[in-house]
């Protein structure tokens, strides 16, 4: 019996340094994976930071084109009223795509 255990215990010997490389190995890798992931979620926070940047700007952008084309012609003669409609269509879409986002923002934050 004893020799026995004195066998188990030799053998077990190079399978418990095997499994401890094995187990580093994957710690590492599991490491790894974890730090690209906040990388790339680091990036499309970042993506979507200058989108909404550039939507902002273009949101002013058009406001005071608009503003200022409705000046040059305050009865809607050259324009036909296309312009506000189309304004306001703009404003519209706008207004939805912010509320849809909103509620994807209240669904995933605690």
């Amino acid at each position: 019996m004893e020799e026995f255990l004195i066998t188990v215990l030799d053998n077990l010997k190079p399978a418990a340094a095997t499994g401890a490389i094995l187990v580093r190995y994957l710690k590492i890798q599991i490491d790894k994976a974890k730090k690209d992931r906040e990388a790339k979620e680091k990036q499309e926070i970042e993506y979507r930071r200058l989108q909404q940047e550039m939507e902002h700007a273009t949101g002013r952008y058009i406001f005071w084109l608009e503003h200022g084309l409705e000046k040059l012609d305050p009865d809607h003669k050259f324009f036909n009223g296309e312009l506000r409609t189309a304004y306001e269509e703009y404003q519209s879409a706008e207004k939805k795509k912010k509320e849809f986002e909103q509620g994807i923002i209240a669904k995933h934050d605690f």
